[in-house]
């Protein structure tokens, strides 16, 4: 064995020597007499209090504190501490840029005064007169809607497709009429032309052959006009009839208007003009063979924006009436240039008279036709807004009927007086958007809330922060507490009120009063180990600088029981076998009668009886403990001395392991001088991890070291029963411990 190993051997043999005197002295067969006369002391049970001294480890701690953030986002325009200045409550730290949020408190105050005055306007009765009008127009435009509909629905589909039949009746009607009052016109033109022609065939007449032989051209060109019209009329309705044959027309029409040139200008005009409407017109009959397309017997347009139908017979009118205009100017060229016969005047006046005509009846049938056509497509376009016509007025009738829904609804509304509440609502809505305002803009200062120091700047002028940023600490040196716990054994001995002394290691020695001001009913588990928070009040710092979380320890005196029967616990035995505890009790004969007691708490050295002894009895007692009102100190007071001295049987393997151990390196226990435990000597070898102790032994000290308690109390308990421990023999140790 080496150096270390004697050493633990050392403590343990103290342990022993401590532990073992402490057995022996509570055999539940010893006489209590005392160390010097060895005769028998008497103690008279008292009433009195049972107390013991709780010590507590905590901090120190400045609850009075604040973290300072601005609650808005913004720049900091002004920083007036720094860190560690002391200021006083109300004290500007810091302030922000508040320009915008001083526009915003502007404006917020004008829409509340708006709100104010609009609330002050209101006048309950203009408002039902407003609602009951509102009521009475709604169910006037509902009449107005329901009877449009009914005008709607009288007007059906059935008579629209009546009317879309009627006009297509009177448009065939019209082309009807209009064709056999052109058809009698050109009959009678052709009547005044062959009247001509009978006329020349028996008559001489005095106009020159040229002038003749226009005239024929005249008559012939009337004919082609004439037939290319036929011609493109027959395409059009019949595709039998083919359109090269009315292009073929208005070519030869075009070859004898070519070859008339007149030296009247008149006469020239009508001409040109009857020349260029008919190239046009053949030019209309190209698009029309290129644009028009033939589905069954109907010729229809390919491409919508080709029209050339009409413009082909637009240009045939066309040359038609400079034709008539050619004819009337030659005409009375020849009547009044060669003074022709009476008959052949009247010959010559009847073909420009019937020319004339039948251009007029022309004209009056294409502008019948048109009316008859507009007639129509009006027709047809009623006929299809006659259901759109209808499902419209039945959405105008159910719209006026919401109306009215809506509007008798706000009649009844501002007959309750609800619509009272739109601008009270409004105003104190104006009203709160203002007071938030005021208080951005006083949130843009920083003040102190209370006397205190700077513990910490984090921003500096100029800085963009936000809402959250914590910009500064302070707190209140001024007021000092402790923050402490108590395990759950020691919180059911705590109550408000309860006074302390305060030891502050940084200030050894120096006892601080205190106070318990709170104890917190919440208990919190930390690895199994229920705790409570203890808050105790430091009543007077006596100038000394405390620091927030400086290590303090506090001595609280704890009532265990009051105004109870005690006696010292050196007069307790206790029968190992039937657990049951006993007293001696010295009567006014001197006899001494062995009696049953029951037990309540003990501070270590008195213990409470709770029945089977009553106050002023004497018993034996091997120590005269005396009783006051005040508790006396009893460390370890909540430790059972039975308990505890069962517990030594435990560690007896331990104890003769050692001794083993102190045999073979030759070490004499026989006589061995005890005294204090180096308790912190034994901590330091059970925890030593160099490999020196072996791992055995180090189990062993953990033992002793969980039995610490136990083994001081036992120690405490001999020191009070006036037994020296600094001689003592572990000669039969074993069998002391045994009994």
């Amino acid at each position: 064995m080496n150096y270390c190993q004697k050493t633990i051997i050392a403590l343990t043999i103290m342990v022993m020597a401590a532990a073992g005197m402490t057995a022996c002295s509570c055999d539940d067969h010893a006489d209590a007499s005392s160390p010097e006369s060895g005769q028998p002391q008497t103690f008279e049970a008292k009433t009195g209090d049972l107390t013991t001294m709780l010590s507590i480890p905590g901090n120190i701690s400045m609850p009075h504190r604040a973290n300072f953030s601005f609650g808005i986002n913004g720049i900091v325009e002004e920083l007036n501490v720094g860190f560690g200045d002391e200021v006083k409550e109300a004290d500007v730290l810091a302030r922000l840029d508040d320009d915008s949020l001083q526009r915003a408190v502007s404006r917020a105050r004008s829409d509340l005064r708006t709100a104010e005055i609009n609330l002050k306007q209101f006048h309950q009765d203009t408002s039902i007169l407003e609602a009951e009008a509102a009521v009475k127009s709604a169910e006037a435009s509902l009449t107005m809607a329901e009877i449009a509909l009914k005008q709607a629905t009288e007007f059906s589909i059935s008579d629209a497709e009546i009317g879309v039949e009627n006009a297509s009746r009177e448009l065939e009607a019209t082309r009807k009429s209009g064709e056999l009052l052109i058809a009698e016109k050109k009959s009678q033109l052709e009547s005044a032309w062959n009247g001509w022609d009978e006329y020349l065939q028996t008559n001489e007449e005095n106009l020159p052959g040229d002038e003749l032989e226009l005239l024929i051209d005249e008559e012939r060109l009337w004919e082609d006009i004439i037939e290319a019209e036929n011609k493109l009329e027959n395409a059009l309705r019949n595709p039998g009839y083919s359109i090269d044959k009315a292009q073929a027309e208005i070519r030869s029409a075009y070859d004898i208007l070519s070859g008339i040139s007149p030296d009247i200008p008149q006469m020239q005009f009508a001409a040109v003009q009857a020349r260029a409407s008919l190239s046009e017109a053949a030019n209309d009959l190209v698009y029309i063979r290129e644009g028009y397309g033939f589905v069954g017997d109907v010729l229809i347009a390919e491409h919508e924006d080709i029209d050339p139908v009409a413009g082909a017979k637009g240009h045939l009118e066309n040359a038609r009436a400079a034709w008539v205009n050619l004819v009337s100017g030659h005409i009375d060229i020849l009547t009044t240039s060669y003074n022709p016969s009476v008959q052949g005047k009247e010959l010559l006046l009847a073909i420009k008279t019937a020319a004339m005509n039948l251009q007029i009846a022309q004209e009056n049938a294409d502008a019948s036709v048109d009316t008859a056509e507009i007639n129509l497509s009006i027709a047809k376009r009623t006929l299809e807004s006659a259901s759109a016509q209808i499902m419209q007025k039945e959405a105008d009738t159910a719209s006026a009927r919401a109306n009215l829904a809506r509007a008798r609804d706000e009649l009844a509304h501002v007959q309750d007086g609800l619509n009272l509440e739109l601008p009270r609502m409004a105003f104190d809505k104006a009203r709160l958007a203002f007071e938030e305002a005021q208080d951005q803009l006083a949130d843009a200062a920083l003040t102190a809330p209370f006397d205190g120091i700077v513990a910490a700047v984090n921003i500096d002028a100029g800085d963009q922060i936000m809402a959250s940023t914590v910009v500064m600490q302070m707190v209140d040196t001024g007021k000092v507490e402790i923050a402490a716990a108590v395990d759950e054994i020691d919180v059911a001995k705590m109550k408000i009120g309860q006074q302390a002394e305060i030891y502050v290691d940084a200030f050894r020695d120096i006892a601080l009063p205190g106070e318990v001001t709170a104890i917190s009913p919440m208990g919190r588990n930390q690895s199994g180990l229920i705790t409570y928070d203890l808050t105790i009040s430091i009543k007077d710092s006596k100038g000394y600088p405390l620091k927030d979380l400086m290590t303090v320890t506090v001595d609280i005196e704890a009532v265990l029981a009051s105004d109870v029967l005690l006696v010292p616990n050196a007069a307790i035995h206790k029968d190992r076998a039937t657990g049951s505890k006993t007293v001696t009790v010295l009567a006014d004969s001197g006899e001494e009668e062995v009696r049953v007691v029951w037990t309540g708490v003990s501070d270590g050295k008195l213990t409470e009886i709770t029945s089977g002894l009553k106050e002023g009895e004497r018993i034996v007692s091997s120590v005269d403990i005396e009783v006051t009102e005040s508790s006396i100190e009893a460390p370890g007071a909540d430790v059972d001395i039975m308990e505890c001295i069962s517990n030594m049987q435990e560690l007896m393997p331990c104890f003769e392991k050692l001794m083993g151990m102190a045999d073979e390196l030759g070490i004499d226990t026989s006589t061995y001088s005890g005294g204090e435990i180096d308790w912190d000597e034994i901590e330091y070898w059970a925890n030593n991890d160099t490999g020196e102790v072996p791992d055995d032994v180090q189990e062993c000290l953990q033992k002793l070291l969980e039995n610490r308690d136990c083994l001081d109390a036992l120690i405490r308990m001999a020191e009070d029963m006036g037994i020296d421990t600094s001689n003592f023999s572990l000669d039969n140790m074993g069998g002391m411990m045994g009994n």
